[in-house]
């Protein structure tokens, strides 16, 4: 196992690697892409998005297992990853949620009234998909936030 300095270290140069590496691929493909057609350029610039997500995952990953390590090294508990933890079937008598998620979309249609003037409709100037994403992220964050504060990490 690696030590405190060792770790920083190794965060330390994979960003600045990742930085210089950025900086060349762009300057490159600005100086490549000026002197092609823009289907060549757009083909291009494609392979090159592909690649780049292929990093962003791949710096997250190691961002999250230097993390890991860290708190090996601290001794802390290390919890598992929420997804991967299984769960009972469901059972008792408790209350039924349909009856409040539909009370929960009633309220929640209301205070839209209020603050836009209108109920939700189509063809109204916004990207659904990019609202709903945006929405379906901050829900994520707000989940896990919930369960580490619930779990104590």
């Amino acid at each position: 196992m690696r030590n405190k300095g060792d770790i920083a270290a190794k965060i330390k140069g994979s960003i600045a690697e990742r930085k210089k590496i950025n900086s060349k691929i762009a300057d490159g493909f600005a100086r490549l892409a000026q002197n092609m057609r823009p289907a060549e350029a757009e083909r291009l610039l494609e392979t090159r998005l592909e690649a780049a997500h292929k990093r962003l995952f791949e710096a997250r990953e190691e961002v999250h297992n230097l993390r890991i390590e860290r708190m090996k090294l601290r001794g802390e508990h290390v919890p598992p990853l929420a997804s991967a933890t299984p769960q009972p079937p469901p059972k008792g008598d408790g209350d039924p949620i349909l009856p409040m998620v539909l009370a929960d979309i009633n309220a929640r249609a209301e205070m839209g009234f209020k603050k836009y003037g209108t109920l939700l409709r189509t063809n109204n100037g916004r990207d659904a998909l990019m609202d709903a994403l945006q929405e379906a992220i901050d829900l994520v964050m707000y989940l896990r936030q919930a369960i580490a504060e619930r779990d104590g990490e």
